[in-house]
């Protein structure tokens, strides 16, 4: 939550009543903590390879029994004083994913701004758990991207900044099929 916070308080600083905000992993996290806990702040949002829970849900098995790997790694580097690394911050971004974020369908159904959930069919999230956020917010809009990865904003800024760019600039669409 202090990120949120952090995010609020940047926006407040810069003197805006509210701004898109786009978010790529637990960024995408931030963008969906913003959406639900400072609406006013937030006029739309993207949020990609987004997670709700820190398990085998929001995150492949796979990835998760790798993340837990790597901190306990850590830890037992930052016992033995270790240098070779930055132990403390690769301790730490695990952690972050290892146990975070706690965001529940009825967080999701607090969000009023539109929001484009993205994710790839080759990314760390699983697809269901991407549905299932899309789902969960009423002005939500789904976009599953084809042989890409997580890394799509890296390895393919020109699709994801295209997608993303006339997402934010077209008036929201998908209302009226969403009351059905």
């Amino acid at each position: 939550m202090q990120m949120t916070k952090d995010i609020v308080d940047i926006i407040n600083h810069l003197n805006l009543d509210s701004t898109f905000i786009v978010g790529r992993s637990d960024g995408g996290i931030l963008a969906l903590l913003l959406a639900i806990h400072y609406p006013q702040k937030v006029k739309k949002a993207v949020a990609f390879a987004a997670n709700l829970t820190p398990d085998t849900i929001g995150l492949y098995a796979f990835n998760y029994d790798e993340l837990k790997r790597d901190r306990r790694h850590a830890d037992e580097m930052i016992a033995k004083n270790d240098t070779t690394k930055n132990w403390k911050v690769i301790q730490q971004r695990n952690r972050m994913m290892e146990f975070q974020p706690h965001i529940t369908a009825a967080d999701l159904n607090k969000i009023k701004c539109p929001v484009l959930v993205m994710s790839t069919d080759r990314d760390i999230i699983p697809e269901e758990h991407t549905l299932f956020i899309y789902r969960n917010i009423s002005k939500g809009n789904l976009c599953i991207l084809t042989g890409e990865n997580h890394y799509v904003t890296k390895n393919n800024p020109d699709l994801f900044n295209s997608l993303t760019g006339k997402y934010l600039e077209d008036p929201f669409k998908g209302e009226s099929l969403r009351r059905q």
